[in-house]
């Protein structure tokens, strides 16, 4: 399932598994984008300003993302998150809105799944959670995969004939983002899976390494 209306189903939830406290109504001023890929969403609750992307990474989003952190970063919170959910997309797209997030200083947090581009904007996030045994994203992962190179004819980047450009904009993004064993292992389990299918990163392994930053679930 999707976070289509997250503003108006997921309210509660949210509150009782990010800020610990018990339901309440949104606040006004939400305010609801459709691109062509999916849904942005921007509400408030209890003091703390939420995000949220459900669909695909496509160039449409960059603009609808300029629109909605514009909102969010009008708004006073205690703490801005970033919720995604996406199969992934455009990995260009999904990097520029790392570089975005990360400007902006807000924290990203997953719903269900974020794969394969997605998983580029996450690491985007000042503060990254990964849940344990929340109502929200029970158990979170990272699909992880090789990208395919245009330059390749859609090839995996590190076959015969690799595109090194791709490789160095990778890891130049992962160097940046994260600290440096988990870019490290990012990128390592990324060139370890084919084109063509996924590699789940658990949430234990996310702590572990570094790519997430902090769990709500162990405090």
């Amino acid at each position: 399932m999707g976070i289509l209306g997250l503003g108006s189903t997921l309210c509660g939830l949210l509150a009782l598994t990010l800020v610990g406290c018990t339901p309440s109504h949104l606040a006004s001023k939400d305010h609801r984008y459709v691109y062509d890929g999916g849904v942005v969403e921007v509400f408030e609750d209890y003091g703390d300003c939420y995000l949220t992307i459900d669909g695909r990474i496509t160039k449409s989003l960059e603009p609808t993302m300029n629109e909605a952190l514009n909102n969010l970063n009008r708004r006073e919170c205690l703490e801005k998150i970033v919720i995604i959910s996406s199969h992934g997309g455009d990995l260009d797209v999904a990097m520029h809105l790392g570089r975005e997030l990360r400007q902006a200083k807000v924290t990203t947090d997953i719903h269900q799944y974020c794969d394969s581009a997605c998983a580029f904007v996450y690491v985007g996030g000042f503060r990254r959670l990964a849940h344990f045994r929340s109502n929200i994203s029970p158990n979170s992962k990272l699909g992880i995969h090789q990208p395919a190179s245009d330059l390749l004819l859609r090839k995996c980047i590190s076959l015969d004939g690799q595109d090194p450009a791709a490789i160095t904009k990778i890891n130049n993004y992962l160097a940046y983002m994260l600290p440096k064993s988990a870019a490290n292992y990012f990128f390592a389990t990324m060139i370890a899976q084919s084109c063509k299918g996924l590699d789940y990163i658990d949430s234990k392994t996310m702590l572990k390494v570094g790519i997430a930053t902090d769990s709500p679930d162990l405090h």
